[in-house]
């Protein structure tokens, strides 16, 4: 599913929150640090899990920094592809945000659960992006 919003963020606290998450999530699943610097399309780790989700295989599909960020994720029990495509706008920032969550792709489900499965998804995305946004706008605060 897509998802296009106009956030009232900068390109540099978008893609630098995005980063963080990563170098975060890197250094918590392998011990190793990484920069900014490293982050390209190849870039693979497996992410530690809990009992719950177990761990997942997480690659880095694309990256270029103020454009584009892919990623696909990899469990034993579903497959997640996400990316932001950004570009500036008067207003802020104008965020394309695909999430394809492949276990409700393959879902069989009659049009009217469908339909409303699908905006509640929708819901959950706009909700994702709003909090990114809200992150970015604290951190400035501090």
């Amino acid at each position: 599913m897509k998802l296009i919003r106009t956030l009232k963020i900068d390109s540099d606290d978008f893609y630098n929150f995005l980063e963080k998450q990563l170098i975060e999530e890197y250094k918590e699943s392998t011990g190793k640090t990484i920069t900014a610097d490293n982050i390209v399309k190849g870039l693979r780790f497996k992410k530690v899990g809990d009992k719950q989700f177990g761990s997942a295989d997480v690659l880095v599909t694309y990256y270029k920094r103020g454009t584009n960020y892919a990623v696909t994720i990899r469990s034993a029990s579903d497959t997640i592809q996400i990316s932001y495509t950004t570009s500036k706008d008067p207003k802020g920032l104008t965020i394309e945000f695909e999430q394809i969550i492949q276990s409700f792709e393959n879902k069989k489900q009659n049009r009217f659960f469908r339909m409303f499965s699908e905006g509640v998804y929708l819901g959950r995305m706009s909700d994702t992006l709003y909090d990114i946004q809200k992150a970015i706008d604290k951190n400035n605060e501090q």
